[in-house]
Parts: structure tokens; C-alpha cells; sequence
């Protein structure tokens, strides 16, 4: 269900930056940030081929055997990453849900300034643009790699769970991508808008902390490998700075 809702929230975030970018007769260009066909379409074509491309393979995915699943040898698992192998904490699991379902709600939060506020369509087309980018490579990693979950090889972690199609999706961390990138586009903008505030070093702290407790719980909860939630941290906080910093004016 959560990679499904997470399926339907990217289309809405991509209409709604086609729709955004449609309906201008003239791209904006105010501080700090520009649009401009020529970078949004291939940016919103390339977050598109990403998602239809997982959809069409994720179709053709086939869940483990009960054979697979007996097979699997911890011993094969790089050392670094055997600290999930004997963790499967569900309560873990739903509290870094929750902050996944929140993080996307961040950045907007940055509309209480009234400065924002003036550059919404700017602000919302960037929004739409860093989380479908973000997305569109989490899930075409995860369907490309289809790497098995840590609690697929712990004894103490339902059986029916194992079988599902989802416990082959671990590489990368799709939770810490999505958390990093939220956080991290937010701390951006901030920045970008508040050249002489005070409180930008308080922001970009928070910004890295609340996804590190997110890998932390999903390594916790036998959801991910450490390898997994380290590169899907990479990977949205990248996203998060890069496409705001790409629309940069005179950047």
C-alpha cells in the first residue's frame, strides 16, 4: 500500500508541475529562482520515463519462492551490513511511516513567509520537480537492483511477509530518499529566500538530522541494509539541493 500511495502522490506532483508550467505564457523569473522550458521539460521527462519505466517492470515482478527464501545465506551479506540481519521491530517501522508521510508536507511550510508566499509558482514547480526526480530514481533503482530485505533472512519476521513483492525492494532506502530530499529542498530554500537569517544554521542541522533518524529506523525495523539507507540519504539530499540550485537566477 505505502509504495502504491507513493506511486499516485509522484503522478499528482508531476500534474501538478505540468500544469503549473502549461499555464504560463512566460516562465517566471524573480529571485532567487527562474524557470525555463528549456530546463523543466527535460527535468519533468526524465522524472516521467523513471516512473513508467517501474511500472512496467514492477508488473513483471515475481515475489521469492519459499525455495529462495530457504536458500538465503547471511554469511553472503557484506559485514557492514549485517546489523539489520537481526533486527525486525514493527513499531519501528510505523514510526519512520510517519515520518515519511510528513516529510513531503516540509517544504511546504515555507509558505508562512509571506516572501514564498509571492513566488508560489516558482516554489510549487521546483516542489513538484525535486519529488518526482527523487522518486522517479528510487523506484527504477529498486525494480533495476531488487535487492532482498534484511528481515527476509531473520527467523522471528512473519513468513507471509517475506513472499510479498515489496521484500525485494531494499536497495535504496526509499523512506530516507524521501526524507532527505523533503528536508534538504526545504533547508535550500530557506537559505536561498533568507540570505541574512540567523536561524539558516539551525535549519540545515534539523534538515540532516530528522533523515538520519529515519535510516536509523529502518534499520531498525529490518526494512533496510546500512548500505541501502546511506545511499538513499545520498541520493535526497542531492536531489533536495541540486534542482532548487539548478534554477538559481544568473546561476
Amino acid at each position: 500500500m505505502a509504495l502504491f500511495l507513493n506511486r499516485i502522490s509522484t503522478l499528482l506532483m508531476l500534474l501538478m508541475a505540468s500544469l503549473l508550467l502549461v499555464s504560463s505564457g512566460q516562465l517566471a523569473a524573480q529571485e532567487p529562482y527562474e524557470l525555463d522550458w528549456k530546463r523543466e521539460v527535460p527535468i519533468v521527462a526524465a522524472g516521467t520515463f523513471m516512473e513508467l519505466s517501474f511500472f512496467i517492470l514492477h508488473r513483471k515482478m515475481q515475489p521469492l519462492s519459499v525455495e529462495q527464501i530457504e536458500a538465503l545465506d547471511p554469511l553472503k551479506v557484506p559485514s557492514f551490513d549485517r546489523y539489520s540481519l537481526r533486527h525486525y521491530k514493527p513499531k519501528a517501522a510505523k514510526f519512520s511511516d510517519v515520518l515519511l508521510y510528513t516529510a513531503p508536507l516540509v517544504p511546504l511550510s515555507l509558505f508562512a513567509d509571506k516572501t514564498v508566499r509571492d513566488d508560489a509558482g516558482t516554489m510549487l514547480a521546483l516542489y513538484g520537480e525535486t519529488m518526482l526526480i527523487n522518486s522517479g530514481l528510487t523506484a527504477i533503482t529498486k525494480q533495476l537492483t531488487m535487492r532482498t530485505r534484511p528481515f527476509v533472512y531473520n527467523d522471528g519476521a512473519p513468513f507471509e511477509k517475506k513472499q510479498q513483492l515489496d521484500s525485494r525492494m531494499s536497495f535504496f532506502s526509499g523512506h530516507t530518499s524521501t526524507a532527505a530530499c523533503s528536508w534538504f529542498l526545504t533547508a535550500k530554500n530557506y537559505h536561498d529566500y533568507n540570505p541574512g537569517s540567523d536561524f539558516r544554521p539551525v535549519v540545515w542541522t534539523t534538515s540532516a538530522a530528522v533523515p538520519a533518524l529515519m535510516a536509523y529506523l529502518r534499520c531498525r525495523a529490518g526494512k533496510h541494509f546500512l548500505s541501502d539507507v546511506v545511499v538513499g540519504y545520498l541520493v535526497g539530499a542531492a536531489v533536495g539541493i541540486l534542482i532548487p540550485e539548478i534554477h538559481r537566477v544568473n546561476n
